[in-house]
């Protein structure tokens, strides 16, 4: 019987709000932008808990139109990959993943050349629940792009139903997201996310939209800076995250310690 191999998903919710920075460098000032909007504060019992476990994503259990590869370019001689399309936009996951299902966020892009920095992560936990029964299944789906060409320092988006944040090193600065170009919508500090009805609001318009601009402290110090991301294939990596969970409540995916 051919060996199933399945891959930890890695740690979750608690990214959201997590920084990732490495150079410290001096920038020049970012554009000025319009003044934002405030934004309702951040419902913390969205995120993950420390007893949340990972799922497992499986080379048996795959979203449909999915195919098995082994041995692939990508994944090496001894490696594996699943690989679709949905709506014409490409995903896969394997043993060259590091745990997440990735969606192509950019078009024309075919399965083996999806990058990290040009494509949304996505990753899910299952919640302990009360006296056995299931809990929650909190995920998050990362789009993280270096913050200028040539530096170290990454940042972007991490979402989640009803979760919107901004990945920055300097989570106590304000930080913004437009859409399109349209009024940039502001989120509350320190966190840099929005819950509920706002960060619904927020994903729709990244949906039927083009592409988001982020302005936010990306660097430990100096100015704010803007980095604009395409939304190609965030509705299909939203898809693929109520997959995981769908798959997951029907006890065909896993969560492990």
């Amino acid at each position: 019987m051919t060996r199933i191999r399945i891959l930890a998903a890695l740690g979750c919710a608690a990214v959201l709000l997590a920084g990732c920075a490495a150079k410290k460098m001096e920038q020049e000032p970012a554009p000025a932008m319009e003044a934002a909007p405030a934004a309702a504060s951040f419902d913390q019992n969205l995120l993950a808990s420390p007893g949340a476990k990972p799922i497992l994503l499986s080379s048996e259990t795959m979203p449909d139109g999915g195919t098995l590869e082994q041995g692939t370019v990508v994944t090496g001689a001894d490696g594996w990959a699943v690989h679709g399309e949905t709506d014409g936009v490409a995903w896969r996951y394997g043993s060259s993943d590091a745990g997440q299902l990735r969606v192509a966020g950019e078009a024309n892009t075919e399965w083996q050349y999806i990058q990290v920095a040009q494509s949304w992560g996505v990753q899910c936990r299952a919640e302990p629940g009360a006296d056995g029964a299931a809990g929650r299944t909190p995920c998050v789906i990362l789009r993280l792009a270096p913050v200028e060409p040539g530096t170290m320092a990454t940042g972007g988006l991490a979402l989640d139903e009803h979760v919107t944040c901004v990945r920055a090193a300097n989570t106590t600065e304000p930080a913004t997201i437009s859409v399109d170009g349209a009024a940039p919508v502001s989120l509350p500090q320190p966190g840099l996310c929005l819950s509920g009805a706002d960060s619904d609001a927020l994903q729709n318009a990244m949906m039927g939209g083009q592409s988001v601009t982020i302005q936010a402290a990306f660097y430990p110090s100096g100015a704010a800076k803007s980095m604009t991301l395409p939304t190609h294939g965030l509705k299909q990596a939203l898809a693929m995250r109520a997959w995981i969970v769908e798959q997951h409540k029907a006890g065909k995916l896993n969560a492990v310690d």
